[in-house]
């Protein structure tokens, strides 16, 4: 995403003058002349004449009425004369890859346009300059819907912001037209008039960076389904600063239900950077704002997964001032009812490619979660995991994969994998960001892939899980998988610099199944793949044997005549469940759909039992089931495997007493690590001796 900090500044006030017609002019014809070119003196510094490209719409404004004139994508820093009919003229700019769209309009006053002449605009852009804008939630299940104000960047050459009202329109049609006069006025936030956001007043950690919060209550207004909205922030200018409103766009689901949900299954999001991803491309939101949007959206929980680029100091001589900043605000604003897991994205070194064995291979993204205790990770000061490979702007170490890992287990973290199948491209490759590769995923000592990431990013997600399938298949029991939005705030759509698009906090979601709900429950869920990915319905499952012991998602069960339980809940949002396959894999072998025990449900709930699992499973070999669902407006859910063991045949109680001595001995046998944990316990005996009874009922 590009950084939504660099914002338009303005210099100058709208110069007027006669200037010599051309002959294509009619003589009721002007001219407007956008001076992208301004004077070196008015610039401080030579990183400030860096051009951004910039998009501009030029709209002629008849009464209340703006119809748009011309519009471009500036992508050369030169000036434009634009030839027009006399008038008023008012100009909207936004640069590319970012939130704020700016009205210039002279001071409420317009530029108008004479026969014969020419009104010059100075719009040079700088790449230091504020942005502002507003953000709400893509869906709201709750009487408040938030609606973040943010200011980035008021200080420098940029200037404060002055800010004045914030008006909340309704825009019936949708359209994104920028002219209010054309929406329904709803609320008016009055509470910040007359605060200037700069250096020595801000709210968030950076000087110039400034937020607040206003709700709305949508049945106050009648409003329901699909919403559109146009929040314009007023500028109320100062000496020498222009009057420049800020207009912003998004759409809402006023939602009539809540998110699928089943009993102690709990929603939230893997991925997701707050305000302190902060870098030359990318930006988060607010860490309050994130709470309030969470619980607007329906999700129980969050993970904090900033870069570790940006999680160092550089105001301070204190190197984890800024992460004991993120550290405090997450343990905050973490309540009963909302949790907040502390965590960060790491840039490492992919696992080495031989036969360069001294040439890193190109840098990968690692989640890590769970971060609240660590300290002096690695024999370093920091209390996080350095990383800065892939920022020209950091010069933190980057360490490999596996020492990550390994720090990540002696501090009793968690972690997966990030967009393994990301990093493709002309962007990932000027960073040195690479996809994981075989050797990645064949390391130990992580927890699962993240493999789900961003909405609508099926190849990538299907890549991903076709190698988690091959690790499966290869006898990994301890990798598991999630989704998650890896949204830099991003709470209505993700604005980046190739455009908007419809991805969001918490559109791709993971569900954790935990009796109690607490933080460490959620990190043990995630651990042990106890969770499901979705963007939209639940189904979950459990494995019942012959003894009346229940597996659920993660786990692993031996014994014989097993049952499956299927539950599943979507709402009228998300659609009908359409399809629900159940996908068994074979250790050693293949995986296949069983399609006898597929369903096509066709409604929103519904739970079945099938008694005769027994008869799918090889009792020679162990295996797994695992689930995938689709609902018929084309959401999906993909659930964790349980494992089944493998029962050797005539167990007999004598092995079971083998399996006892070789606990108390230390001493080791896959044949009797039953409990699949490389050691052999008073447990496995026990698991040992109820096998061999029920082989003596069945004989």
């Amino acid at each position: 995403m590009a950084k939504n900090y660099l914002g338009l500044c303005l210099a100058g006030m709208v110069i007027t003058g006669i200037l010599l017609t051309p002959a294509a002019y009619a003589e009721d014809m002007g001219g407007l002349i956008l001076d992208l070119t301004p004077e070196v003196t008015a610039q401080t510094t030579d990183a400030a004449l860096e051009f951004q490209p910039v998009y501009i719409k030029v709209v002629k404004v008849i009464d209340k009425t703006e119809v748009t004139f011309w519009e471009s994508d500036i992508t050369e820093q030169e000036d434009i004369s634009i030839p027009a009919p006399a008038g008023k003229y008012k100009l909207y700019v936004q640069l590319h890859g970012h939130r704020t769209i700016w009205e210039l309009d002279n001071e409420g006053r317009g530029y108008e346009i004479s026969p014969s002449s020419s009104t010059v605009v100075p719009t040079w852009v700088n790449t230091y300059c504020k942005d502002v804008f507003a953000d709400a939630p893509w869906r709201v299940q709750s009487d408040k819907m938030p609606i973040l104000v943010m200011v980035k960047d008021a200080d420098g050459i940029c200037g404060d912001y002055d800010l004045g009202n914030v008006e909340i329109y309704l825009d019936a049609d949708c359209d994104e037209d920028d002219n209010e006069a054309d929406d329904t006025l709803l609320e008016t936030e009055t509470r910040w008039y007359g605060v200037t956001v700069d250096e020595s007043f801000y709210n968030l950690y950076e000087p110039g960076d400034w937020y607040g919060i206003t709700y709305l209550d949508p049945s106050e207004h009648s409003l329901s389904g699909d919403v559109c909205f146009h929040v314009v922030i007023r500028e109320i200018g100062g000496w020498l600063d222009p009057d420049v409103d800020a207009h912003s766009h998004f759409n809402v689901t006023i939602a009539n239900d809540t998110l699928p949900t089943l009993t102690n299954w709990h929603a939230g999001d893997t991925h997701y950077h707050s305000s302190y991803t902060d870098n030359a491309v990318e930006l988060g939101f607010p860490v309050e704002a994130t709470v309030e949007a969470g619980k607007s959206i329906g999700l129980d929980w969050n993970s904090i997964t900033d870069h570790s680029f940006d999680v160092g100091d550089t105001k301070t001589a204190d190197p984890n001032h800024k992460w004991n900043a993120l550290k405090n605000e997450v343990s905050s604003y973490t309540s009963e009812s909302y949790r907040l897991i502390l965590g960060e994205e790491v840039s490492c070194y992919g696992h080495e490619n031989p036969p360069n064995h001294l040439v890193p291979r190109g840098v990968v993204h690692f989640l890590v979660f769970g971060m609240e205790n660590f300290t002096t990770v690695g024999g370093t000061e920091l209390n996080f995991i350095p990383g800065g490979h892939d920022d020209p702007w950091c010069d933190d170490p980057t360490w490999n994969l596996e020492d990550v890992i390994a720090v990540v287990n002696s501090q009793g973290g968690v972690c997966y994998a990030a967009h393994p199948e990301g990093h493709c491209g002309a962007v990932a490759e000027a960073l040195d960001r690479v996809p994981w590769i075989t050797e990645d995923y064949d390391l130990t000592g992580y927890n699962g892939l993240q493999v789900w990431n961003m909405i609508n990013n099926d190849y990538e997600r299907d890549l991903g899980l076709e190698q988690w399938k091959r690790l499966l298949l290869n006898g990994r029991k301890d990798v598991f998988v999630a989704g998650g939005s890896d949204a830099h705030g991003d709470f209505s759509h993700a604005t980046t610099v190739l455009g908007d698009f419809d991805n969001a906090f918490g559109k791709v979601r993971t569900c954790v199944y935990t009796e109690t709900f607490g933080n460490d429950e959620i990190l043990n869920a995630l651990k042990n793949g106890h969770s499901i990915m979705t963007d939209g319905p639940l189904v979950v499952f459990n494995i019942t044997n012959n003894h009346g012991e229940t597996a659920i998602i993660g786990d692993e069960i031996a014994g014989r005549d097993f049952s499956l339980n299927l539950q599943w809940a979507s709402t009228s949002e998300f659609g009908n469940v359409d399809h629900i396959y159940v996908h068994r894999g074979i250790i050693g072998g293949n995986e296949t759909e069983l399609s006898d025990l597929s369903l096509t449900p066709a409604n929103l709930e519904g739970n079945t039992t099938f008694n005769d699992l027994q008869s799918y499973i090889p009792s020679d070999t162990d295996s797994y089931i695992r689930i995938t669902a689709a609902t018929d407006k084309g959401y999906r859910v993909y659930t964790n495997p349980i494992f089944l063991k493998k029962v050797p045949a005539n167990i007999i109680v004598a092995d079971a007493v083998i399996a006892l001595e070789m606990a108390v001995r230390g001493e080791y046998s896959a044949d009797a690590d039953v409990n699949n944990d490389w050691h052999v316990t008073s447990l496995d005996a026990l698991m040992i001796l109820q096998a061999a009874a029920g082989s003596i009922e069945s004989g």
